[in-house]
C-alpha cells in the first residue's frame, strides 16, 4: 500500500510524482508534455485537450487542482500511460493517425473514442472493409465558389476515388487513381468534420474539401483513402516508408487558410 508519510496530508505530491513518471510525463494520446489531467477510469495521464475528450465517458481529476484519495493514487500508480497503451494499441492500423499536439479536433476525437469505447486497436480489425481502402457513401462537398456545401455520392474502391452527383448516376463527375490522392483532417473551413483532399486532376493539382455528419464518418474515409493509397504505393514500391511514418517523421501537416496546403519538411 501506498503510504500517507510519502504522498502527504492531501495526497496532491502523490499523484503529482506520479504524473512525472516515465511515460505518464507526456500526454497518453497526443504526447503533450506535463499533463495536469488524469482519467481515473482509464488510468492515464492526458492534457487539457484530450481531457475535454474523455469527460465525456470517463471520470477526469486535475492533477494539481483537485483532492485525491488514497486508493485512488494507488490505481492509478497500478496503471499508467505505457502500461494502457501496451494493451489498447497493440494493433494501430498503419492508416490510422495518432493525436499530435495541436491537431484537429476530429483526429484527436476520434482516436480516443476508437482506442477506449471502441477497442479498435487491442486486436487486428481488418474486417472492417475501411481498413482494407473500401468505402462509399455521401459526403457533402464545398462548391468551387467556397459559399455552398453541396451532397454527392463518393465511391472508393482501392484502386480509384469516384464521386457523382447522385448516387445512381452511371457517370463519375471525377475518377482519381488513388496514388494521385493525398488527404488531411487539418482543415480551416466552418465544419467540425471536414477533410481536404488534394488530386491530380488533368494535369493540375485541386482541392476539395468534404465533410461527413459524424466524426466517425469523416475519420473512417480519412482512413480509407490512406489504407488504399498505401496499398497502392506500396505494390509499386515495395521500399516505400508507410504513410504513418512519413506523416508522423518526414513531413507535418500544417493548418492553413481555406485552399491552401503545404508541407514543411522536419528531418
Amino acid at each position: 500500500m501506498i503510504s500517507k508519510g510519502i504522498f502527504g496530508e492531501t495526497n496532491r505530491a502523490g499523484i503529482a510524482a506520479l504524473s512525472k513518471r516515465k511515460g505518464n510525463n507526456i500526454c497518453s494520446e497526443c504526447g503533450e508534455y506535463d499533463p495536469e489531467w488524469a482519467s481515473l477510469d482509464q488510468g492515464v495521464f492526458v492534457c487539457i485537450h484530450c481531457s475535454g475528450v474523455f469527460r465525456s465517458f470517463s471520470r477526469v481529476k486535475s492533477v494539481a487542482l483537485d483532492a485525491w484519495t488514497p486508493s485512488e493514487i494507488e490505481a492509478m500508480s497500478e496503471s499508467g500511460n505505457n502500461k494502457v497503451n501496451k494493451v489498447l494499441e497493440v494493433s494501430v492500423p498503419d492508416c490510422w493517425v495518432k493525436p499530435y499536439p495541436g491537431c484537429s479536433e476530429v483526429i484527436r476525437r476520434e482516436w480516443i473514442l476508437a482506442k477506449y469505447k471502441k477497442k479498435e486497436f487491442v486486436q487486428d480489425q481488418i474486417s472492417y472493409a475501411y481498413l482494407r481502402g473500401v468505402k462509399e457513401g455521401w459526403l457533402f462537398k464545398l462548391r468551387k465558389q467556397g459559399k455552398n456545401w453541396q451532397q454527392r455520392w463518393f465511391v472508393l474502391d482501392g484502386r480509384s476515388l469516384r464521386f457523382y452527383h447522385q448516387q445512381q448516376d452511371t457517370a463519375p463527375k471525377h475518377n482519381i487513381p488513388i496514388e494521385r490522392i493525398n488527404v488531411t483532417l487539418e482543415v480551416a473551413v466552418d465544419k467540425s468534420n471536414a477533410m481536404q483532399i488534394m488530386a491530380r486532376i488533368n494535369g493540375r493539382t485541386r482541392n476539395m474539401f468534404v465533410y461527413a455528419e459524424t466524426g466517425a464518418e469523416m475519420m473512417q474515409w480519412f482512413c480509407a483513402i490512406r489504407a488504399a493509397r498505401q496499398k497502392v504505393l506500396k505494390e509499386k514500391h515495395p521500399d516505400w516508408l508507410s504513410d504513418k511514418v512519413r506523416y508522423s517523421s518526414i513531413t507535418l501537416c500544417m493548418r492553413m487558410p481555406l485552399g491552401a496546403f503545404v508541407y514543411i519538411h522536419t528531418g
